[in-house]
């Protein structure tokens, strides 16, 4: 598990809502306070679609944030900043035995990420866990985030 500190939360934010730069991570969970509060599910509702649209596409458990991302922004968009957001993305590669997530937490004018590894079963072999920490950080390098490792 690594902490981040966002240095620059324009370039962040753009990436994350505006540009397609985490389209492809799996939503597990959003949570936006505004004037108000939402709260997104990223499990998908299988309801909601018809059964034409069943048979016609194989559709993942969770909404990609690219599919939640509109709905999102509707929620935070306008002339003040939220109050505080949280955004669990999940790695596109989900291995069989664990969640490799990415907790995104804006909170007090601070922007934080926390990568982490849930555990299906338990282990002490924590190489899974350093290889998603270093696929993050070259991830940020690679669309040139500013952060402060702390």
């Amino acid at each position: 598990m690594i902490a981040l500190q966002i240095s620059d939360m324009k370039i962040f934010t753009s990436g994350l809502f505006v540009k397609d730069w985490f389209d492809a991570f799996p939503l597990y969970e959003a949570s936006f306070l505004t004037a108000g509060s939402v709260t997104i599910d990223g499990r998908r509702n299988m309801d909601y679609y018809s059964t034409e649209d069943k048979e016609l596409t194989e559709y993942p458990p969770y909404l990609t944030w690219q599919e939640a991302k509109p709905l999102a922004f509707q929620t935070i968009k306008g002339k003040r900043l939220p109050l505080r957001f949280r955004i669990v993305l999940m790695s596109a590669k989900q291995p069989e035995d664990a969640d490799l997530l990415l907790h995104i937490r804006y909170d007090q004018g601070k922007l934080m990420v926390v990568t982490g590894v849930n555990y299906h079963d338990f282990t002490r072999d924590k190489e899974r866990e350093h290889a998603w920490d270093e696929e993050v950080l070259s991830f940020f390098r690679n669309h040139e985030i500013a952060f402060e490792q702390i």
